[in-house]
């Protein structure tokens, strides 16, 4: 059914939040709507905005974000951003912030790894760095929601690094496939626990874990969670995520016809 058009009032949020948060959500708006340049100018004013440690790395974490979107795998300035979001965070620690901050720079890199393979050193580091976040959230909050969260996210960066540097010898030796799969797996079944608290999370896990099924010609499991990822992104209306996914179908349906 059409929805009427909505009339946004925000003089409730200017009357509640800071000038700086209202700045990022309207900079996170822009990147979303795909308007780079005007994004950039107004999260560096949040950036200016900011009167606490948490407010800066809150800025520089969205700025990372734009900077990825814009320079692709080219990751050096975003990794930058993280680095500086989670420095400013050392006088006054958010463990929130600083687990967004560490599983951003984990994320890039991983990523990275293809143009950047000298990455790899790195990730051991950023694996423990990002559990031992993990671990301190669980005993500071009852939150399960988030820790679900994060711990499936851990496990799906984990099995996207195995793919990107093993995934060929998973073709070839079935017992290094189910090494690969394993943290997929996990991650499948440990994403179910943060229920709808992130979307986007949740198509993540599923849609990974399908391509990955798929490079590995195991094509009957890749088409598992196919329908579910089409229910979820057509709720997620979110143009970038439904062209993501469009390409990531496409590569499943390459290798799997």
């Amino acid at each position: 059914p059409e929805i009427s058009t909505l009339s946004f009032d925000f003089s409730k949020a200017i009357s509640q939040c800071t000038k700086t948060g209202l700045a990022r959500m309207v900079g996170i708006t822009l990147r979303r709507a795909g308007k780079p340049n005007e994004a950039t100018q107004i999260l560096n004013t949040a950036l200016k905005l900011a009167e606490t440690p948490g407010e800066r790395s809150a800025a520089l974490q969205e700025i990372s974000l734009l900077q990825q979107r814009t320079t692709g795998k080219d990751i050096n300035q975003a990794l930058k951003s993280l680095e500086r979001a989670r420095k400013t965070l050392e006088d006054k620690p958010d463990i929130r912030l600083q687990l967004n901050a560490d599983f951003g720079t984990l994320s890039m890199s991983v990523v990275a790894l293809k143009k950047h393979p000298w990455l790899v050193v790195r990730l051991p580091r950023l694996f423990r760095r990002y559990q031992h976040d993990i671990e301190a959230l669980k005993q500071e909050t009852k939150d399960k929601e988030s820790v679900a969260l994060h711990q499936s996210l851990l496990q799906l960066y984990l099995g996207r690094s195995r793919f990107i540097l093993w995934g060929w010898l998973g073709i070839i030796i079935y017992p290094v496939g189910n090494w690969i799969l394993k943290p997929f797996d996990v991650a499948r079944s440990t994403i179910d626990g943060a229920k709808d608290i992130h979307l986007h999370s949740r198509v993540d896990v599923l849609a990974y874990r399908a391509i990955t099924l798929a490079h590995l010609q195991r094509c009957q499991e890749a088409g598992e969670d196919v329908s579910e990822i089409n229910r979820l992104v057509a709720i997620l209306k979110d143009e970038a995520r439904t062209q993501h996914w469009l390409k990531q179908s496409q590569e499943i349906t390459k290798y799997c016809d």
